[in-house]
């Protein structure tokens, strides 16, 4: 079906498409970047004086499940509605 020339190529493809999905983001972060260090300075010109400032994002909280938790799941619809 497929010659060993034929894998190699699809091989050194997907190596070439790899490499260039890791740098679409960072040209959209440089290009994003670029725009608002541009809003900035024009900011800037009409008095207004503003810093970029780039703060690390926290992980998401970890949600343990606890029994009483796990019985609010259970709950049906008219208990929720009713309260029985």
């Amino acid at each position: 079906m497929f010659s060993r020339e034929d894998g190699v190529n699809a091989l050194e493809q997907l190596k070439g498409l790899d490499a260039q999905r890791e740098k679409v983001p960072e040209a959209a972060r440089s290009a994003a970047l670029q725009r608002a260090q541009d809003a900035l300075r024009e900011l800037s010109d009409l008095g207004m004086h503003y810093d970029l400032v780039q703060q690390p994002v926290p992980p998401p909280p970890k949600v343990q499940r606890t029994e009483s938790s796990e019985k609010k799941a259970s709950l049906r619809f008219d208990q929720t509605l009713y309260g029985s």
